[in-house]
């Protein structure tokens, strides 16, 4: 409970403001490659995830590629800075060490839309 605890504070003080610098540098110089391609869909059917993984790997990608390689190293410094930060905080949680029930369940919400954001960047990195 205590090392939940830990992690949430972890996650308000270190997280949560390096996100907030990554979308501010991503603002400032007006990047795009975070958007996913849109992709068509025929009517009455459910829209297809942006991506997909099987067994850890990626099995579908939708984004601009090129764009993303384009606009990388824009923001690269500031995004790999909160991914780490964010993979760290994740690792008690994905490890058991911290409960769940504590602490992820506090920020599953604003994780989880963060890892949605960062999907393509995570991609990239892959």
């Amino acid at each position: 409970m205590r090392l939940a605890a830990i992690q949430c504070k972890y996650f308000a003080e270190e997280v949560v403001p390096a996100f907030t610098a990554v979308t501010k540098k991503y603002q400032v110089e007006k990047l795009t490659f975070l958007a996913a391609k849109p992709q068509p869909v025929p009517p009455a059917q459910p829209i297809p995830p942006h991506y997909l993984l099987k067994d850890g790997d990626f099995v579908q990608a939708s984004h601009d590629n090129d764009l993303l390689n384009r606009e990388w190293p824009k923001v690269s410094t500031e995004a790999v800075a909160h991914l780490n930060k964010l993979e760290s905080f994740a690792i008690p949680f994905a490890a058991g060490v911290a409960t769940d029930e504590i602490g992820f369940q506090e920020t599953a919400p604003v994780f989880c839309s963060t890892v949605a954001t960062m999907m393509p960047a995570i991609y990239h990195l892959g």
